[in-house]
């Protein structure tokens, strides 16, 4: 319960009861909540401590602390996540967009540097949209699809769309991976559920609890959305087309295995900025005769 009628003494409050829960960044999170519910920035928590709070932004912190202190991710309080240097919608409905899954936008471009290019680009377990998105917002000339199981992940990746001024060039459509899909596409990016199934329990109860479990569940290697997703690949690639995939710790290999027993070889395994093997980019086999 927070208390305190001023900027600074409901942060240090703010603070209190997120470390005692056990909350990773009670500081950061703390400061950002308070900025929330004043409609302010962050230095201005900083900055001006001795500021008043009114009684409904006092009930309205408390409220937010608790739902911290319950492990809400704070993607989720406070409605928005950024990606890409993009403020993207967050629900429950959807993955939180995480700065590993930059890693993908990042191959994209790498391997194809002319951003003029006028792409069609498929983003495979949409979610949020924002891999989709962020490679629209980077060329200017692609339009897009979005695909997704969840009803309400697509209403999520709409809005966002929207938001962003790119409604006109993406398009979001419930499916199941490849399925139904007629058109082909010169890039193929996805984030498929790839933490094996019983490790789910295990993850940070901000993942764990409150993150849709289908966009996590993997199947017992953490593997089956590979091997569904690179099956049908061939079927909706353009001629020269690129696939980005991006892998879990230590799965890299085994995903770029499966990329070289279907018809498309692996051009690419690039890594995040921890290091870790994040994204195997594919595209199709050269003929031995070239």
């Amino acid at each position: 319960m927070i208390t305190k009628t001023t900027i600074g003494g409901a942060f240090e409050q703010a603070c209190h009861l997120l470390v005692e829960a056990g909350v990773g960044e009670p500081r950061l999170d703390a400061r950002l909540l308070i900025a929330h519910v004043t409609d302010s920035d962050t230095a201005s928590v900083f900055g001006f401590p001795e500021r008043g709070l009114d009684d409904r932004q006092v009930l309205r912190l408390g409220q937010l602390v608790k739902r911290r202190v319950g492990r809400e991710p704070m993607a989720h309080i406070l409605g928005t996540r950024e990606f890409w240097s993009l403020p993207f919608i967050v629900t429950r409905d959807t993955l939180v967009p995480r700065p590993d899954s930059e890693t993908l936008i990042e191959a994209v471009l790498e391997q194809i540097p002319d951003t003029t290019k006028a792409l069609s680009i498929l983003d495979l377990g949409t979610g949020s949209g924002c891999l989709l998105l962020a490679l629209l917002s980077e060329f200017p000339n692609a339009k897009g699809v979005g695909v997704d199981l969840s009803d309400g992940a697509l209403h999520i990746a709409g809005q966002n769309a929207e938001a962003l001024g790119l409604d006109q060039r993406a398009t979001f459509v419930k499916g199941d991976w490849t399925s139904d899909l007629k058109d082909r596409y010169d890039v193929v990016i996805t984030n498929p559920p790839y933490i094996p199934s019983d490790e789910i329990q295990h993850l940070a109860a901000d993942v764990a609890s409150h993150e849709p479990v289908s966009a996590l569940d993997g199947g017992v290697d953490g593997l089956d959305s590979y091997r569904m997703i690179i099956a049908h690949l061939p079927g909706v690639l353009a001629e020269g087309a690129s696939v980005f995939l991006e892998t879990g710790v230590g799965q890299a290999p085994s995903v770029a295995a499966m990329i070289q027993e279907s018809r498309l070889q692996v051009v690419d395994i690039k890594k995040d900025l921890s290091g870790t093997e994040r994204c195997v980019v594919g595209a199709e086999k050269i003929p031995d005769d070239v």
